[in-house]
């Protein structure tokens, strides 16, 4: 479903509302004229100072200074006539408000209707003393105060528009900055992790490569360590080689690489390296999104990791199946206080939860620990699609992992 159009604000609405309250005015009082000629029996004049005012008032919302030059007209062929001008130069103010609202110039608009309605005011009371009579003088400036309202409108619009343009230009400006330093950041990040990180682990590799061929002839447990060592030293720079080009990129879904290995060859490599995980999977596996599936796979490769580090004893894994995503359970064993892992997970100053969190939040999941005495649980929950509130997990404020009491 497609999104409504944002509507637009009141100030700019305004010219059309004022357009067409100030049509329907006009209407009216030349119904109202139409119907007085007729019920006084007026003459033939009369009906062509009321055909002049609504022919002009129509032609002025094309060709403003011709239709004006109508509507001014129909006041002194009313005089002609020998009817009330009044309801005519009053049309020719609310005519002239239009024209110039929508655009037309005020001094040109304005000495039209002003000097008709002067003449014809004055005409028909036949002076222009205003001790004797001030309708020449009330017709002239209504005439000015209609087109200076209407004047000062547009320019008060025109205003309006300007300001909101500069403030879009800003506002596009510094997202454009901001845009650039970060693109700037990522590609100083990914030369210091290529010169850096990806040195020394093809380094470390080519080392364990060396021990491999200097071992004597029966040490096959130690060859088969140290070549599962290399293997993980080779992921490591391909997880490095993925993030560099995350990095380049700008955006993970957007990136070129490789998807994150399954959670089956994960639980196989950690088992490999000596790890006693009793792994099960619950439900049916729900198709991921590539961000949700990346965040599922770190979760459960850091959770086992910390757990690993500050844990001892059988890890129990479980990863639960729904379609609203993915649950991850894992608990383990607490180490001995004072033993390996007093400042891991689980323990209060630990960093281990604050990544957890970030890459949880990343994607909008959530996570909550646990613990008693004996053992430490990690609740991780991902939806199938990101659901990625802005900035949440890079913003500072953001909540930290919930620990619940047992």
């Amino acid at each position: 479903m497609t999104a409504a159009p944002a509507r637009p604000p009141a100030w700019e609405r305004l010219p059309r509302v004022l357009t067409r309250t100030v049509l329907a005015i006009i209407a009216v009082s030349l119904i109202v004229s139409v119907a007085t000629t007729a019920a006084a029996q007026g003459p033939p004049l009369a009906y062509l100072a009321t055909g002049l005012s609504a022919a002009g008032t129509a032609l002025s919302l094309s060709r403003p200074i011709p239709g004006l030059v109508l509507v001014a007209a129909a006041a002194p062929v009313a005089v002609l006539a020998g009817t009330e001008s009044t309801g005519f130069w009053s049309i020719a103010c609310f005519a002239v408000f239009i024209v110039v609202l929508r655009g037309c110039s005020p001094l040109a608009g304005g000495v039209i209707v002003t000097v008709s309605n002067f003449a014809s005011a004055a005409w028909g009371v036949g002076t222009v003393d205003v001790n004797v009579n001030a309708s020449a003088s009330v017709a002239a400036f209504a005439a000015l105060v209609a087109t200076a309202g209407a004047s000062a409108i547009r320019g008060n619009l025109r205003y309006r528009q300007v300001a909101d343009a500069r403030l879009r230009d800003a506002e596009a400006s510094r997202t454009t900055a901001v845009q650039r330093g970060v693109a700037e950041e990522r590609l100083r990040i990914a030369r210091e992790l290529h010169d850096s990180v990806g040195h020394e682990v093809a380094v470390a590799s080519m080392h364990l490569g060396a021990a491999e061929v200097a071992l004597p002839g029966d040490a096959e447990r130690s060859l088969e360590h140290l070549r599962a060592t290399r293997a993980s030293l080779q992921a490591v720079l391909a997880e490095t080689q993925h993030i560099l080009a995350i990095l380049r990129v700008g955006d993970e879904q957007h990136a070129p690489g490789r998807a994150p290995r399954s959670l089956d060859d994960l639980v196989a490599a950690s088992r490999e390296a000596g790890m006693d995980i009793d792994w099960r999977v619950e439900g049916d596996a729900t198709p991921l999104a590539p961000e949700s599936a990346a965040a599922l796979y770190r979760i459960v490769q850091e959770g086992l990791t910390n757990a690993a580090k500050h844990g001892r004893g059988t890890i129990s894994l479980a990863v639960g199946y729904a379609p609203d995503g993915v649950e991850v359970q894992l608990v383990n064993v607490r180490a001995a206080p004072g033993g390996p892992g007093g400042a891991g997970l689980g323990v209060p100053g630990g960093k281990g939860l604050v990544g957890l969190q970030e890459r949880a939040q990343s994607v909008g999941g959530t996570l909550r620990t646990r613990a008693d005495e004996r053992l430490f649980w990690l609740t991780a929950t991902v939806p199938p699609d990101p659901r990625r509130p802005p900035d949440a997990a890079h913003d500072p404020t953001a909540p930290r992992p919930t620990k619940e009491t047992p």
